[in-house]
């Protein structure tokens, strides 16, 4: 009796040590638990060859530069969990065909987060793709997506860039506050879906202005402007507008243009300096106007101008707008997936949904998927556009316009 009587205390006692242990664990501050680190997988699905690749790679380094400032810091905090971005180049060729095969890939490797496509035909062939597998893509052609998602239903979509009467508008708006006695305009275009769709885009705003605005157009791939530009240069418009023609074909036109003999203004869109120079030379650019972004301008935010300035620590290069469309885009996933809690894409779509969540786009400024009341759709970024002049033979940012107009 009394041998179990000593054996039940002793029970009783160990197990009272045993919670007592524990209970002093409990009782410790608790250390706030150390996150774990898991991978997320995103696509950049771009132009890496051909014609249009001077677009593409741009938009890919961006990105990809957007992810190892985010992994070097360790990755973003959802919850609990450290998030390190695992991004996969895919070139969609701007081949509507290229760019469905690229989106299937994407789909088989259960990526959920994706960066474009460029093209217009490649929007229209991943679309379907990535609404099924419940994949996000931001497209990049120009807006060109309202004649898409919209009717079609397509959810899994927002758009990073704007619709080509924003984006010409901005560039006609900010371009008349400069020279408000412009009435003349010719207009170049490539004779293909994309130029006439820009022909027709700026008209949105030069028919309101009432200016005069004449269509001329090129068959794609020309290198030999002059039989175009000799009328052109004899009826001597206020300006020549190069509208969407950009990279080395606008050089081009440009140049020839000055060679012609053209001494009136020279509205034109993006171009790398080099290109411009080697193109068209110093003595030919002065005074030109140019939708190419200086980031080391005040008329940038702060926090523009230091991404800039990390870009060009570390790649001895200017950032151009390209390049920063890239990083922001990443950031503006990551920010979503933090906002929603979750990287479940459904869930993330609903914050892309919200119209009232504010985030960094460009800088200090608070962006918003303000794209309903101001282009029409929901999931549109707002957008700024940067305007540069060649003043004394140097390239120097005039103004940054919103892409709220007309």
């Amino acid at each position: 009796m009394r041998k179990g009587f000593i054996i039940s205390v002793t029970m009783i006692v160990v197990l009272a040590l045993i919670l007592g242990v524990g209970i002093a664990c409990g009782s410790k501050a608790t250390p706030s638990a150390t996150p774990s680190v898991q991978t997320i997988k995103m696509a950049s699905l771009n132009t890496l060859s051909g014609p249009v690749a001077a677009w593409g790679i741009p938009l890919d380094d961006g990105a990809h530069f957007a992810v190892d400032l985010i992994n070097e810091q360790g990755g973003f905090k959802v919850g609990n969990v450290m998030y390190k971005i695992n991004l996969e180049s895919f070139d969609d060729q701007y081949s509507g065909t290229a760019t469905a095969t690229a989106a299937a890939q994407i789909v088989d490797e259960g990526i959920h987060f994706v960066f474009g496509p460029l093209s217009y035909d490649g929007e229209q062939a991943a679309m379907p793709i990535f609404q099924k597998a419940e994949t996000l893509c931001s497209g990049i052609s120009a807006g060109e997506y309202l004649k898409i998602a919209v009717p079609k239903g397509y959810t899994y979509y927002w758009n990073c860039s704007y619709p080509n009467w924003a984006w010409l508008g901005a560039m006609i708006t900010a371009n008349l506050k400069l020279s408000p006695n412009v009435k003349t305009i010719v207009q170049i275009n490539s004779d293909d879906d994309f130029g006439h769709s820009a022909a027709a885009a700026t008209h949105v705003t030069t028919d309101k202005l009432g200016l005069q605005v004449k269509d001329v157009f090129f068959a794609p791939g020309t290198t030999d402007f002059y039989s175009i530009l000799t009328p052109v240069v004899k009826e001597n418009p206020d300006v020549i507008f190069t509208a969407l023609t950009q990279g080395s074909t606008m050089d081009l036109v440009i140049a020839q243009a000055r060679e012609l003999g053209y001494k009136g203004q020279i509205w034109a869109g993006e171009s790398t300096w080099d290109q411009l120079v080697s193109i068209v030379g110093l003595q030919n650019l002065e005074g030109g106007r140019f939708v190419i972004s200086d980031f080391s301008s005040p008329l940038w935010p702060k926090a523009v101008r230091d991404v800039a300035a990390e870009w060009k620590a570390k790649y001895k290069t200017d950032m151009d707008f390209d390049t920063y469309l890239g990083y922001a885009v990443i950031n503006i996933y990551v920010q979503a997936i933090q906002k929603a809690g979750s990287t479940d894409p459904a869930q993330v779509l609903k914050v892309f949904d919200d119209p009232n969540w504010t985030f960094s786009y460009w800088g200090d400024t608070q962006a918003k998927m303000a794209g309903l009341q101001t282009y029409g759709a929901l999931r549109q970024l707002e957008g700024y556009q940067g305007l540069s002049k060649v003043v004394n033979g140097n390239l120097t940012q005039i103004s940054v316009t919103k892409m709220d107009i007309p």
